[in-house]
């Protein structure tokens, strides 16, 4: 465990911490919050968070058809919900930044941006975090 001048010896700080949860979360989440991202966020940004296996997909589903509901109006038949499943329709934060072109298919997406992501708050990068 990592201790610094100003930490008491034995003692777990913030930094362990972080590393414990990182290394608890499943391969992609982990590797997405040891990368820096350089995604500006947009005030319109909507972030998803959920942990693992805790509904994420209907989650998903609904935030996709609440935020879309003028272009795609849930009657229609060519609804993408339709003809795609939520994960295509909402993007993983983490994935994209394992991605070389990533950051390029973040920037491309319109507001409002719907990002899901398994990180914790705390995780998320600091950028993210205070332009909210």
């Amino acid at each position: 465990m990592d201790t610094s001048a100003d930490d008491v010896p034995g003692e777990t700080t913030t930094a362990d911490v972080a590393e414990l949860a990182v290394s608890s979360l499943p391969l992609e989440t982990a590797s997405g919050c040891r990368s820096t991202p350089s995604l500006a966020s947009r005030p319109s940004d909507v972030f998803l968070a959920s942990v693992p296996k805790s509904g994420t997909t209907w989650l998903k589903a609904l935030a996709f058809a609440t935020a879309n509901r003028a272009t795609h109006p849930p009657s229609s038949e060519s609804h993408l919900l339709r003809r795609h499943g939520p994960h295509d329709c909402v993007t993983f934060f983490e994935f994209t930044l394992t991605y070389p072109d990533g950051d390029a298919t973040l920037v491309a997406l319109p507001s409002p941006r719907l990002l899901s992501t398994h990180l914790p708050y705390s995780l998320l990068p600091e950028r993210i975090r205070h332009d909210s």
